[in-house]
């Protein structure tokens, strides 16, 4: 059920909130982690997404 749009960005939130706390786990910079694969994202092959999850990421 949606209420006014929040309830679905809960999940998106927590999603977000998950990779960076990965990230940061990995000694990644949270926010250079982000910057980059969403900058990565739209021209991405689909045969590399493997490489974007912060324990495989390598910054560009």
């Amino acid at each position: 059920m949606q209420l006014d749009g929040r309830v679905c960005a809960i999940p998106n939130y927590s999603r977000r909130v998950g990779q960076t706390l990965t990230a940061r786990l990995n000694g990644h910079g949270p926010y250079a982690y982000l910057r980059d694969i969403l900058t990565r994202l739209p021209t991405q092959r689909a045969s590399e997404i493997e490489e974007l999850p912060p324990h495989k990421w390598v910054s560009a």
